[in-house]
């Protein structure tokens, strides 16, 4: 049996990599439990209502650091509390073809400070705002300098009806546009890609969750991620779902 270690997990809040500032990162899933019991039983019967999910982080408060006091975690959680829902990605370690679940988020909780004589500690806790889902790294968390094709996947086709769901974080931008498609192919050289999906043309630092609903379906089984770059360098990821 393969079992994941846990070094170096992956945490992205919108367009913030909070994965150098924490230690511990918990999602959960939960279906509510709707009372169906009529007169007659001896038990109580439950039927399956709302899917919900939630997630929890703790690391280090850094907001006295100057050299990153705009990217701060005090800056990013204080200002996302109780603020408009934001895309959310989680992946146990960050390579290229990993799993990675994400959706978007609403912050319900922040929590700082703590006792004399220790590190300051602080906690998030993230609740569900659209549906959790569970992808494949397409695109890994890393600086580049021009546009980039990322590593193929074989990840099936899509029935007609299905979905293609992504989620993309630009979390360092230093130029002027980041343009990011979702292309397919029926072989695994991508010698006739086909774009599938393109996300809002990046100018800064952003997040984007975004789906699209294929009428006909797609028979293409072969996936990856295409960026078109005009400036000096960023820092993006992507992770997809077929579903």
């Amino acid at each position: 049996m393969a079992v994941v270690k846990l070094y170096d997990a992956l945490i992205l809040v919108g367009g913030y990599n909070a994965s150098g500032q924490t230690n511990r990162v918990t999602l959960s899933q939960q279906a509510a439990m709707l009372d169906a019991s009529v007169f007659g039983v001896e038990t109580k019967v439950n039927a399956a209502g709302l899917l919900m999910w939630s997630g929890q982080a703790n690391g280090y408060w850094d907001v006295l650091d100057p050299l990153v006091s705009d990217a701060a975690s005090d800056n990013q959680f204080g200002a996302r509390l109780g603020a408009a829902a934001f895309p959310l990605c989680i992946s146990p370690t960050t390579a290229d073809g990993d799993p990675a679940w994400f959706g978007d988020t609403v912050e319900s909780n922040y929590q700082y400070l703590g006792q004399i004589g220790t590190l300051l500690p602080f906690s998030i806790s993230l609740e569900s705002a659209s549906d959790l889902r569970r992808g494949t790294v397409l695109l890994p968390l890393a600086s580049r300098v021009a546009s980039t094709n990322g590593t193929p996947r074989q990840l099936g086709a899509v029935a007609a009806g299905g979905k293609i769901v992504a989620t993309l974080h630009v979390v360092a931008f230093d130029g002027t546009s980041l343009d990011v498609e979702i292309e397919s192919d029926n072989l695994v050289g991508m010698g006739s890609p086909v774009s599938q999906l393109s996300f809002t043309t990046a100018t800064g630092v952003t997040a984007e969750k975004k789906s699209v609903t294929s009428v006909g379906g797609i028979t293409d089984d072969w996936w990856r991620v295409k960026t078109t770059f005009v400036g000096t360098s960023f820092t993006a990821f992507v992770a997809v779902t077929l579903v």
